[in-house]
């Protein structure tokens, strides 16, 4: 121990020394070679461990090694030590004290130090790379399993249209085994009027004009199938020359089923055409890429646009597009794939296969807005004008939260507020002030002036209070002439400076005849252990206690 401890205090001596070993990035940790006890460990690895210095005093390397045994490990050292290896390098893996572990490329070496032998271990954590290694494994084996497992025709035949290559796909696709077909013409297989012969030569006189060896299109044709039913292939063709011969190879799919769900969506369209004309709301059809295919006549006459538009430009001019979108299709006339106005919904609910609503605010309007899927990448969209029911709704919900004498919040709201206040002090240790005040001698305003004056006497403090306050802070009548303010991230003496600016302020308000209010002033600040009750009651005895002194003062608690 006496020895490590001088290490320890050599190391304090030389600061460079120690600071290239405490902020070294690497983990490096010394020990002796025969206890395996740790002489040091930098800061990186303690950081990344989770373990404390304390903790590690007491450890060895195999404590942090679960596939490794002492014995194993002083095995391991014995090159070292007996001089008949420099270093030694592999990797392992290492185990936090959370129990988690990661992998790590170890290089061990021996020093001498005061004339002793001690080993020292410089740990790389190769998290990093081996996520890399283990993506690029992932993306080979992806890559491998497509291959092998190619779902499109592979087709080659010769100058004399004779089949010389038929994949396995070309098999289940056209029903003819390999056998079947090979050296036979590929016009056999395929529907008549469905040739390719001069898509052939033309290819093969791009490619001696140097345009290239691939058509500019898809071609579509149609073939036979071994059972005899006609099938729709989607093909791409190129040619090339071997030993003087020509050959030409074809790549298909079977677009069958797509085929028929296009003719089938073509009948829903038309049917969904007469459904959009029955809607009194504005109503589109749009595609997957954003183009109206259908309208409304509601849509037409309020937003004036036009079928085969894109939806972002012709409903809102562009005006809720990202800006770099909106630049680059005004400066090249094509969009980026991207472009949707931002509160779109359009591909989560194609993708999901779900009806989405919400609202959306679009200036002065509120809209409550709908993307329905309907098949075949086409969507209805459509809105309702709810701006009036939404205002309604608001002053109905600013009723049910304000005082209608004062406008200040009322006493429920401000009990939910301080109780959510309570609880996310708790969480996050955040302090906070809850002024509670009372007019003094309000009665005598009342008895001396009538109502209407004690009225306005409530409201004007209301409305001088909310002035002056923060948008943050929560100001409620508790009742009567009593008045509460909660003060998010407020200190009682902070809260105080506060309290005593509105307390002079009410003392030179001008209301009619009245010359003048005072007021009393109890706060109290937030504790860890505090309820609602608890802290309401503490203000409310400062707040009699200012009335005991003489009232017209402000009364705190000074929380250590």
């Amino acid at each position: 121990m006496e020895n490590r401890l001088d290490f320890k205090i050599d190391l304090r001596k030389k600061s460079f020394l120690r600071q290239l070993f405490e902020k070294s990035i690497n983990e490096i940790y010394i020990f002796h070679p025969k206890s395996l006890k740790f002489y040091a460990v930098n800061q990186a690895a303690r950081m990344n461990l989770g373990f404390s210095s304390e903790d590690l005093s007491n450890m060895t390397p195999v404590d942090l090694k679960p596939e490794m045994s002492v014995d194993l490990f002083k095995k391991l050292l014995e090159p070292l030590i007996k001089g008949e290896k420099g270093t030694i390098s592999f990797q392992t893996k290492h185990q936090r004290k959370d129990g988690t572990l990661y992998p790590v490329e170890v290089n061990l070496q021996l020093i001498n130090y005061r004339g002793k032998n001690l080993c020292i271990a410089f740990i790389s954590d190769i998290t990093e790379r081996v996520l890399i290694e283990d993506e690029i494994k992932e993306t080979q084996l992806k890559f491998d399993v497509v291959i092998n497992s190619v779902r499109d025709a592979i087709v080659i035949i010769d100058d004399q249209d004779r089949v010389t290559f038929w994949n396995k796909a070309a098999e289940n696709i056209f029903g003819y085994f390999w056998e079947e077909v090979i050296w036979k013409k590929l016009n056999q297989f395929l529907v008549p009027g469905s040739y390719y012969k001069p898509h052939i030569e033309k290819i093969k006189h791009n490619l001696l004009k140097g345009k290239g060896n691939f058509l500019d299109e898809t071609l579509e044709m149609k073939a036979r199938h071994k059972d005899g039913k006609e099938i729709f292939l989607e093909a791409s063709l190129s040619i090339f020359n071997f030993k003087d011969n020509w050959y030409s190879v074809e790549i298909a799919r079977d677009i069958s089923e797509r085929k028929k769900l296009e003719e089938e969506n073509r009948i829903k369209e038309d049917r969904l055409r007469l459904m959009l004309g029955g809607l009194p709301t504005p109503a589109w059809l749009i595609t997957k890429n954003k183009k109206i295919l259908a309208q409304n006549k509601m849509a037409e006459k309020l937003f004036h646009t036009k079928v085969n538009g894109y939806c972002w430009e012709e409903i809102h001019s562009r005006k809720y597009i990202q800006k770099t979108n909106r630049d680059v299709y005004e400066n090249t006339g094509v969009p980026l794939p991207d472009t949707k106005c931002y509160y779109c919904k359009a591909d989560e609910a194609l993708l999901k296969n779900e009806s989405i609503n919400t609202e959306v605010d679009l200036e002065d309007k509120v809209w409550d807005t709908w993307w329905i899927p309907l098949g075949g990448d086409i969507y209805l969209h459509y809105a309702n004008d709810v701006t009036v029911y939404k205002n309604i709704e608001k002053e109905l919900y600013l009723l049910s939260v304000t005082d209608p004498l004062t406008g200040a919040y009322n006493r429920r709201y401000f009990l939910e507020r301080l109780d959510i206040e309570i609880e996310r002090g708790k969480r996050t240790n955040s302090k906070f002030s809850v002024i509670m005040l009372d007019i003094d001698n309000f009665k005598s305003i009342n008895d001396k002036f009538g109502h209407n004056a004690g009225d306005l006497v409530l409201k004007s403090l209301s409305e001088m209070i909310k002035s002056r306050i923060r948008k943050i802070d929560i100001f409620a009548r508790w009742g009567g002439e009593e008045f509460v303010i909660l003060l998010p991230e407020t200190t009682p003496q902070k809260a105080s400076i506060l309290a005593e600016d509105l307390r002079v302020r009410l003392n030179y308000l001008e209301i009619e005849d009245i010359n003048g209010i005072t007021v009393s002033c109890g706060i109290a600040g937030s504790r860890q252990w505090d309820s609602v009750d608890s802290l309401i009651e503490r203000a409310d005895n400062l707040m009699y206690e200012a009335k005991a002194v003489g009232k017209n003062c402000v009364r705190y608690e000074e929380l250590g």
